[in-house]
């Protein structure tokens, strides 16, 4: 019994080492070597001079393996890893980027394009960990990076640690593509007018169509499109083939926020700022301190010109004005706050007295939770709250810190 036991055991580490690195090639390209550019494959001539493994601090190690006759680039131990490219590469008549992965362990693989700056963004794939995945990203998704001047990559995969074999990494395009070139559509606010599309530039004359990918927050008839609520969605421009040229096709997103808040009527004598635009702000050391949650996100973004913040993901957060910054609020009346919200049912704000000894913890510190009475979704809520309403804060001399939360978390 015993013997049957360990022979069973070493079949199970025989049969789980057999997947341990791919047994046949990637699938070999097709496409034209007169429409790539190549960084890494056996079928075309690579750009020269790349570094596959410079020294970025990371822990990932790669090393080349051969299956048959094609080499194969493999990352072990990864969490990520760069590639400097032998000399910059002008993608712009390129429509995508391809790179073929093999992966026992990796749940998510990142792409990033990279621009002297450095400027970067991401592509995330979800591999399937059962063969070779041939990914094409489209390289109209890189709308932050300027895709004349390439000069690095970087992989990151989840989680860390995750073993990825790659093979085939080259910029490609359809035979006769058009190239399409400025397509960018404004951001937007809620209840604002229809807006019809300015066309991409295109090289080609076929006629373009237009979808989007988010109807609740945009849709799309003929060159139109009508805003729906707040959000972002994908909107496709496709071309269609005339003229010797193939179909296109470019994306952009659409953006769309709330109206600005109502702007303060109260004169600035009588006003302590912490964030308007009517007023001259006090300093704050920041509007989200280390200790909230990783989970909750801050932006600063601008809605028919008037700077506000959003907080994403929102259970919790810190907002902190110490040392020369505490606020003295003894003389002031009321607590102002503008908040819009598509999701929150439940808001939030606490505000906290540090003391004369403008320490926390010091023993004379003092606090109160305040949750407004009624909390509209989809508009904005102006609240004016007596400060006497704030019943544990005894004192307010020392304003140090404010806590925004909300129900449910999320919101």
């Amino acid at each position: 019994m015993i013997k049957k036991l360990y022979s069973l055991i070493l079949m199970l580490f025989i049969g789980c080492s057999a997947f341990a690195q791919p047994t046949v090639a990637a699938p070999d390209p097709s496409v034209s070597s007169a429409d790539v550019i190549s960084i890494y494959s056996n079928t075309y001539t690579d750009l020269a001079g790349t570094d596959f493994f410079p020294n970025w601090g990371q822990s990932t190690v790669v090393s080349e393996i051969s299956i048959g006759a094609n080499t194969i680039k493999k990352m072990v131990n990864s969490n990520y890893q760069g590639t400097i490219l032998g000399s910059s590469v002008n993608a712009t008549t390129m429509q995508y980027l391809h790179i073929d992965i093999w992966t026992p362990d990796c749940n998510a693989f990142q792409f990033f394009l990279i621009n002297p700056g450095p400027v970067e963004q991401s592509f995330t794939v979800t591999p399937i960990n059962t063969g070779w995945n041939s990914i094409d990203i489209p390289l109209s998704h890189f709308t932050g990076v300027n895709l004349a001047n390439i000069f690095q990559f970087k992989y990151v995969s989840s989680p860390s640690g995750a073993t990825i074999y790659y093979d085939n990494v080259y910029f490609w395009k359809v035979p006769n593509a058009p190239i399409l070139s400025n397509f960018v559509i404004p951001a937007q606010v809620v209840g604002a007018s229809p807006v019809t599309i300015t066309a991409p530039t295109s090289n080609s004359t076929g006629a373009f169509t237009y979808t989007s990918s988010n109807p609740s927050v945009a849709t799309v008839v003929g060159n139109v499109i009508t805003i729906v609520g707040i959000g972002a969605s994908t909107i496709t421009a496709n071309q269609a083939a005339a003229g010797g040229f193939s179909a296109g096709t470019i994306t952009t997103t659409l953006n769309v926020t709330p109206t600005a808040a109502p702007t303060p009527t109260v004169a600035p004598a009588s006003v302590i700022s912490l964030f308007s635009n009517a007023y001259t702000n006090v300093p704050v050391d920041t509007w989200r301190a280390s200790w909230s949650p990783a989970a909750v996100t801050l932006s600063d973004l601008q809605i028919a010109g008037n700077d506000t913040k959003l907080y994403t993901n929102l259970s919790y957060v810190g907002v902190e004005f110490t040392g020369s910054n505490l606020i003295d609020a003894t003389t002031m009346q009321y607590y102002h706050v503008d908040v819009w919200t598509p999701n929150a049912t439940v808001f939030r704000i606490k505000l906290v007295d540090i003391g004369a000894n403008a320490a926390f913890g010091g023993g004379d510190d003092v606090e109160h939770e305040y949750t407004v009475p009624t909390l509209t979704q989809s508009g904005w809520n102006s609240y004016n709250i007596p400060l006497s309403a704030f019943t544990g804060l005894t004192n307010r001399a020392h304003l140090a810190q404010m806590i925004f939360s909300a129900a449910p978390v999320g919101g």
